[in-house]
């Protein structure tokens, strides 16, 4: 027993070629146990990275569908007060054409007694002198309603453009605000690929 012990302790502890394939074993053990665990971590990082930029995507696409959403309903908005406009400007020319009718009435009637040949008809024409006066005056109102007219499209027209300018403006705004969010979002997956 004595010569077994002393025969193993030669081979074993006595023997530098044992050391050397104890410590290679170990170094071996501790490099697959370093692969190991960087796959684990880096399997670990791929899933955080995957969770953020669903979360990302998630909550860009629920911002494109608030964005659309928000750009409809001031679109209707828009054309609401568009509409409402519209109807304000178009309800001032119907008043100013009921006078004009008015006016043309009275210019019918006051060229109607003018041109009659009766002499009752004579005696009225002298006693109503300012009749062109009156005639005058009616086609003055005729032409002011015509530039009031004139006035009220291009105002019409001018609230048109506004409203098209504003609707422009809230476009570009939310469309540099997109491009930004890209981005940053662009930013931060180069950060986390190079993680």
């Amino acid at each position: 027993m004595a010569d077994g012990r002393s025969a193993l302790v030669d081979h074993t502890i006595d023997d530098l070629s044992f050391w050397s394939n104890a410590v290679t074993l170990g170094l071996l053990v501790c490099a697959a146990g370093i692969i190991y665990f960087e796959w684990r971590s880096a399997a670990k990082k791929e899933i955080v990275a995957a969770t953020i930029i669903a979360g990302l995507w998630n909550g860009r696409v629920s911002d494109r569908i608030e964005i659309v959403r928000r750009t409809e309903q001031f679109n209707q908005l828009v054309e609401l007060q568009n509409q409402e406009t519209e109807r304000l400007l178009s309800a001032g020319p119907k008043t100013s054409e009921r006078e004009q009718e008015a006016a043309g009435s009275i210019t019918k009637n006051v060229s109607q007694a003018g041109y009659s040949d009766s002499p009752a008809a004579g005696s009225a024409t002298k006693s109503t002198l300012p009749a062109p006066r009156a005639i005058e005056s009616a086609a003055v109102e005729n032409a002011n309603d015509g530039t009031a007219r004139l006035q009220q499209s291009n105002l019409l027209l001018q609230r048109r453009v506004e409203a098209l300018e504003n609707s422009e403006n809230n476009l570009k705004q939310r469309l540099n605000q997109t491009t930004l969010l890209l981005d940053e979002e662009r930013r931060r997956n180069r950060t986390l690929k190079g993680a």
